[in-house]
C-alpha cells in the first residue's frame, strides 16, 4: 500500500514538473514570436 502511494506521489510530481516546463516553453515561444514579429515590422 505504501509503495503504491509513493508511486502516485512520484507520478503527480513528474506531471507537475512537466506541466510547468510546458508552460515555460510556451511563454518562451510567445516571447520569441513577439520578438520576431517586432523585428519584421521594424
Amino acid at each position: 500500500m505504501r509503495l503504491v502511494q509513493q508511486r502516485n506521489d512520484t507520478l503527480g510530481y513528474l506531471a507537475r514538473v512537466l506541466r510547468e516546463f510546458l508552460a515555460e516553453s510556451q511563454r518562451f515561444d510567445e516571447r520569441r514570436n513577439g520578438f520576431a514579429m517586432s523585428f519584421c515590422l521594424a
